[in-house]
């Protein structure tokens, strides 16, 4: 096979691989129940946005919680009208149940929308994986890394919840892959 066949055929692998995550991550996003923690992450989120009070949910940074909530603040726009007692106690979980389970809005197209862009940033990370593994070994490695990467069930399951895993997972491979890249253009 020539070279230009075989660039054709990494390419698509790469897409198909890219594809079928996307598939499984949107099949899961729309097939799974709400996690224990999701409606407590969602509504710390679009509590950001709404009240820019950064109470609820403390443990990790805002930043995963702010992107999920926007999908659903900018298409659904829910009211925001927490119970006193658990906004002053900032209960996260009792409010998370509130907001998703007792809004206008069905909890179902709430979590669709709050899960889309977890899935981007897996999506992000299965690409990472395949463009670093490439400069590093070559296509074959950096489509052998993608295809494992997007075929990965805990990766596509933990991009299809509300959680901070994925962000974190890929801004920590694109901190290393940051800093590898500036080593190899420092020498």
């Amino acid at each position: 096979m020539n070279s230009r066949g075989a660039a054709r055929l990494a390419w698509a692998g790469a897409v198909i691989s890219l594809a079928v995550f996307v598939w499984a991550g949107l099949g899961c996003i729309d097939y799974c129940s709400a996690t224990y923690d999701e409606p407590a992450h969602l509504v710390a989120g679009y509590s950001y946005w709404k009240t820019r009070d950064f109470r609820l949910d403390q443990d990790v940074p805002p930043l995963t919680k702010l992107l999920a909530a926007l999908p659903c603040l900018v298409l659904e726009n829910p009211p925001f009208a927490p119970q006193p007692k658990l906004w002053d106690w900032g209960d996260q979980f009792g409010l998370g149940v509130q907001f998703l389970f007792e809004s206008k809005v069905p909890a179902d197209r709430l979590l669709f929308l709050a899960r889309l862009p977890m899935l981007g940033m897996g999506l992000a990370l299965v690409l990472l994986c395949g463009w670093w593994a490439r400069r590093l070994w070559g296509t074959g490695a950096g489509l052998t890394a993608l295809a494992l990467a997007a075929f990965d069930p805990n990766l596509i399951g933990h991009a299809s919840t509300v959680n901070s895993d994925v962000a974190a997972a890929l801004f920590s491979t694109l901190a290393l892959y940051a800093i590898w890249e500036y080593s190899q253009t420092a020498s």
